[in-house]
């Protein structure tokens, strides 16, 4: 997916009054893999100031099954969003949610990137 994809999306969903949960699932904590996945939260954040975003690791570079856990658990938690930081993340999440429905998925193989069809909380207020 895009980057210009994503940010039109969520402008989106920020325009109709949709604050976004961007669920980040990532392998370690460690330097490169905490810039991509905060980079893609500043970017998110860069056209809806109420997008909160929420990182789980998976605590190793490997673990599907520990990657399914953590799609579980953001999906759980609310997210609107999946983000999966690294192979193996993505396929856990891409597969958990359309199991679980209620998703789409959106980019292709290689970026991936699962959104639910209707955000999970009703519009914010507006003043």
């Amino acid at each position: 997916m895009k980057s210009a994809d994503f940010a039109r999306v969520v402008r989106e969903y920020a325009e109709k009054g949709y604050d976004l949960i961007v669920g980040v699932g990532a392998v370690i904590p460690i330097p490169d893999v905490n810039r991509l996945a905060n980079a893609f939260c500043v970017g998110a954040e860069d056209v809806n100031e109420a997008v909160k975003c929420e990182f789980l690791f998976i605590g190793s570079f490997f673990d599907p099954p520990k990657a399914k856990e953590v799609a579980i658990a953001q999906i759980e938690a609310g997210a609107d969003v999946l983000f999966a930081e690294r192979f193996g993340v993505v396929e856990a999440g891409v597969y958990t949610a359309q199991d679980l429905g209620g998703f789409s998925l959106m980019g292709g193989r290689t970026s991936p990137l699962v959104m639910r069809r209707t955000p999970s909380r009703p519009p914010m207020s507006r003043p």
